[in-house]
């Protein structure tokens, strides 16, 4: 099996009269879309071509990860998106740019185009592997159904040729030329603080089996509004549900381990308050909120009915007594009268809890090129949850945070979506990580060094903890 293609290779963009026809005209969305840059992987056994939206330099120079877009069976020429990036169109305003993007691939003429770049794509991977210009093509024949003009980056011509019979096929290679023609090429996914789109095992996007997707996201603090807390307009702090593109720096995904579970907790404790004491509450509330006259009006009424009757005469004598005597009013009454006071034992509500998820994960190489898929992924763990420098060093910036998610895998292109019958995870702090480099309890390396299986063991935990808002739809799903 081989994958074709990666980030910041054979990157494309949406023509304008494209993006056009399918935002209705709307010249704001049309120029956002027309400006994102795209990515293929074609895989040559499925047939399949995954699309990838291609990550963007931030403000410091820093390449945000490629974002999943969906993928294109080059077979029957159907578009499935990517479960997240629904989401994400179906959680905006209708008419944005992210559902324009998803009804573009999926009309003729997206079909087309993602045709054509695939075979761009297979073009240039295969010259890149040794194969003579002919097999190259007829490679991009076979896998893709579409022979565009040869891809090979060498020579400006051939760069043009390609984006002439790119754009005849609906297929824009701008960037390619631009890049050729010595035009600025975005920085790979090895730059400081981004990690690329890794599976483990690198072909399990190949078959049925469900995964777990790791996506590395930028740390987004609450910030604190406290004015409009204390008014009731809102929380002190909050986070938006959805995930902004620009906060992803990269994607994991593996086989769903054994023993997965989620634990929901939340605190309840016992409280006791005698009658003695709630009045000694309500008098300090009442001088709160309305002054000592009132409050010393609570006690005198207070204590013109406990003398009403014998057992609050007795309570209220022996509290005195011990007040005085610097005892306790409960050991006087048991003394004198067999009696306690009456504490009202309850269990009552103390606040939520945060949820821990633990994951173990075994990963053996199979070859040279899975061994480096693993080496990159246990070092994407460990980059992404250690903490940031800042140029001054005075401060340090919080470490990535996670979006955890099942997903349902299905053959043949038709796509990922997230799995309704297991707990959905809310963004997650990475807390340790414990890296076993001979889980089989001695140690054995191939001839370049590479450990025979390595075994990472991952707790994370929760930023926020679960409500009972956040199940919208209880027949839907099992919920968090």
């Amino acid at each position: 099996m081989t994958i074709y293609g990666g980030s910041n290779k054979n990157l494309f963009t949406i023509l304008p009269t494209n993006a056009n026809k399918v935002t209705g005209n709307n010249s704001t969305i049309s120029s956002d879309l027309s400006k994102n840059k795209y990515n293929v992987q074609v895989n040559d056994q499925t047939k399949v071509a995954q699309i990838y939206k291609q990550g963007e330099l931030g403000p410091l120079g820093i390449q945000s990860g490629d974002v999943p877009v969906g993928t294109v069976n080059l077979t029957t020429g159907k578009f499935t998106p990517d479960a997240e990036r629904q989401l994400l169109a179906d959680s905006n305003p209708s008419g944005n740019v992210v559902e324009a993007e998803l009804k573009y691939f999926n009309s003729p003429e997206g079909i087309k185009q993602i045709k054509g770049a695939s075979s761009i794509t297979v073009q240039k991977g295969s010259l890149d592997n040794g194969a003579t210009a002919a097999r190259a093509q007829a490679n991009a024949q076979s896998i893709t159904g579409t022979n565009v003009a040869t891809a090979d980056a060498n020579t400006l011509a051939q760069q043009q040729q390609a984006a002439t019979a790119a754009a005849a096929e609906s297929v824009d290679a701008t960037d390619i030329v631009k890049t050729a023609e010595g035009g600025a090429e975005a920085k790979g996914r090895n730059t400081e603080g981004t990690y690329g789109n890794l599976v483990y095992p690198i072909d399990i996007r190949t078959t049925a089996q469900d995964v777990i997707r790791f996506t590395i996201l930028t740390f987004l603090p609450t910030g604190l509004n406290i004015a409009e807390a204390l008014k009731g307009k809102g929380a002190l702090g909050s986070r938006p549900k959805g995930i902004s593109e620009k906060r992803i720096l990269g994607t994991i995904i593996l086989p769903i381990p054994g023993n997965i579970s989620d634990t929901n907790s939340c605190n309840w404790g016992d409280d006791r308050l005698d009658a003695f004491s709630a009045v000694a509450l309500n008098t300090a509330l009442t001088t709160i909120q309305k002054g000592f006259g009132e409050g010393a009006k609570v006690i005198g009424e207070t204590v013109s009915a406990a003398v009403q009757t014998s057992d609050t005469s007795q309570g209220l004598a022996a509290a005195i007594a011990a007040q005085a005597a610097g005892g306790k009013a409960t050991t006087i009454l048991g003394r004198t009268q067999g009696a306690v006071f009456n504490e009202n034992l309850e269990l009552l509500f103390s606040g939520p809890e945060l949820r821990s998820f633990s994951f173990t994960f075994k990963m053996s190489a199979r070859n040279k090129t899975e061994a480096d898929e693993i080496v990159k992924i246990i070092r994407a763990f460990k980059q992404s949850m250690s903490a940031q420098t800042t140029s001054s060093t005075i401060f340090l910036k919080a470490p990535n945070t996670y979006k955890i998610e099942y997903l349902r895998r299905q053959k043949n292109g038709k796509g990922d979506t997230v799995h309704t019958r297991l707990g959905k995870i809310k963004e997650c702090a990475l807390l340790t990580l414990t890296t076993n480099y001979a889980p089989e309890g001695q140690y054995a390396v191939y001839n370049d060094g590479t450990p025979v299986s390595y075994e990472i063991q991952m707790q994370f935990k929760e930023l926020e903890p679960i409500f009972n808002a956040d199940y919208d739809d209880v027949t839907k799903d099992i919920g968090f």
